[in-house]
């Protein structure tokens, strides 16, 4: 998929079809995720990617996570905070271009960081994350059997101004 069409059609999306997702697929998005853009090109991230039925379900038994085990692959985004104080843009940024990744192979994901936070001990412990190392998000991903309808966005003229600011 091209990528303007990708940015278009991205959406967070929460349910998932059982389709596996290919490991070729997931190396695929990753592959692109490596290459987002980080400070002073710290690349401060690794990728957990879960793509095995014992691993996903484990989320099913914390309330506010079950849903993420519905989900076919499941991929941990953690940022190393000591190699560089742009870690937060710096993840911000790999998991953008994952989801976007993941929306150019055909796939649907969704950003999910505040539901992971009450169990962050629990996840870091389940999946050896050292201390160390933050835990930006939990990507889902995988096919959807229906897309999310198109959100209204603001508009470009709401958005954009050229040399000054402008309210419209």
């Amino acid at each position: 998929m091209e990528l303007f069409k990708a940015i278009e059609k991205r959406r967070s999306v929460r349910e998932f079809s059982s389709q596996l997702v290919p490991r070729e697929d997931l190396k695929n998005i990753i592959a692109a995720a490596r290459l987002a853009p980080s400070g002073y090109n710290s690349q401060p991230w690794k990728f957990i990617v879960l793509d095995n039925k014992e691993d996903i379900s484990w989320f099913k038994d914390h309330e506010k996570m079950s849903w993420l085990a519905t989900a076919p692959a499941l991929v941990i985004v953690i940022v190393d905070s000591s190699v560089t104080q742009y870690w937060l843009e710096d993840g911000s940024a790999t998991i953008t271009t994952l989801m976007l990744a993941a929306t150019a192979l055909g796939y649907g994901s969704c950003w999910v960081e505040g539901q992971v936070l009450p169990y962050e001990d629990e996840v870091r412990d389940r999946f050896a994350i050292p201390q160390d190392w933050k835990i930006m998000a939990v990507v889902p991903i995988g096919k959807t059997p229906k897309w999310p309808d198109e959100k209204e966005k603001r508009t470009l003229s709401d958005v954009m101004s050229f040399n000054t600011f402008q309210t419209k």
